[in-house]
């Protein structure tokens, strides 16, 4: 009787340690997805920043005014 509950208390500590501190356990679960999230946010950040540029580009491909505008403020001119 004895060594069966040896056995039990074993085999819950192996699987505790299995389930929450193994490479495919729960910590390494939470930690992949919050850096999931992260590169997700990153992601959606550089997106706004890309819709930005292309807006910007267009306008200096085919807006004079825009471009008499940059170019006054690159080289702070009046």
């Amino acid at each position: 009787m004895r060594i069966k509950k040896i056995l039990g208390i074993l085999f819950l500590i192996v699987a505790v340690y299995f389930l929450i501190l193994s490479p495919y356990g729960l910590v390494k679960i939470v930690q992949l997805k919050l850096n999931i999230w992260r590169v997700q946010e990153e992601i959606k950040i550089l997106q706004a920043k890309e819709a930005v540029l292309e807006r910007e580009t267009k306008l200096l491909e085919n807006d004079p005014e825009y471009i008499k505008k940059a170019a006054r403020e690159k080289f702070g001119i009046e």
